[in-house]
């Protein structure tokens, strides 16, 4: 449920820049793809490296796995500077990626 609820909100957002009532840099938008990837990517890192499946191989799980670390890796170093820079809260100074 609870992700069906983020992909109607990230659906509703899509149609608001369709639109051009919001666009993809407005704080909202970015908060939800924030809150969107991190989730995601944790889910596919713990769901896929933990559980046993009769059908997937074991490398493709790996890979799977390393795809939502991926996510998460992109939410942080690409979205979260995003969010934050709009609110002029610097990131410090060990942050893997300084500008967005």
């Amino acid at each position: 449920m609870y992700f069906i609820l983020l992909k109607v909100i990230i659906g509703i957002q899509f149609a608001l820049i369709f639109l051009q009532k919001e666009s993809v840099n407005s704080a909202l938008y970015v908060l939800f793809d924030i809150v969107f990837k991190i989730s995601l990517g944790l889910f596919l890192m713990v769901f896929f490296f933990a559980e046993k499946f009769n059908g997937i191989h074991v490398i493709d799980r790996y890979i799977i796995s390393l795809a939502g670390g991926l996510l998460f890796f992109d939410a942080l170093t690409g979205s979260v500077p995003k969010f934050l820079s709009k609110y002029g809260i610097a990131l410090p100074s060990w942050w893997p990626i300084q500008k967005s």
